[in-house]
């Protein structure tokens, strides 16, 4: 189950795509990391 905030279906779908359905995963991944994922922005960073 995930514990990810609501960031917008776009966002959601590029974590879960990814693998990444947990807070401590994107915790690990750098800024750059997160923005290199389509459909990830700088609102869902902030997010996050």
């Amino acid at each position: 189950m995930s514990d990810l905030p609501s960031i917008g279906s776009p966002a959601t779908r590029a974590l879960h795509e990814a693998g990444i359905i947990r807070m401590e995963q994107v915790a690990s991944l750098t800024r750059s990391q997160l923005l290199a994922l389509h459909g990830i922005g700088l609102k869902a960073i902030r997010i996050l």
